[in-house]
């Protein structure tokens, strides 16, 4: 079962973003049929993005010009996950 967590305000914005693409993951077989979790696959995060800031309250939106900064939260998300993922 999944543990609550608070996030900040300021992180909704790239958490949402980050659930969007939860589908997105890139994983590779490995020896006795486990997975390696690579990361994700980034192809649809535009428009993943795009659907996310219709429904994310213009508050907690991250602005336009500052779109890097999202990307960066996203992928420090990604590497977190990635070292939980990897270590099940």
């Amino acid at each position: 079962m999944a543990e609550e967590c608070q996030v900040w305000p300021e992180h909704w914005h790239a958490v949402q973003v980050f659930l969007g693409l939860q589908a997105q993951w890139r994983c590779a077989a490995v020896a006795l049929g486990g997975l390696l979790w690579l990361g994700l696959d980034y192809t649809l995060f535009e428009r993943i993005e795009r659907s996310v800031r219709a429904i994310v309250p213009r508050e907690l939106r991250l602005v336009r010009r500052r779109a890097g900064q999202l990307v960066d939260l996203v992928l420090a998300l990604q590497v977190a996950a990635t070292k939980v993922l990897n270590r099940a």
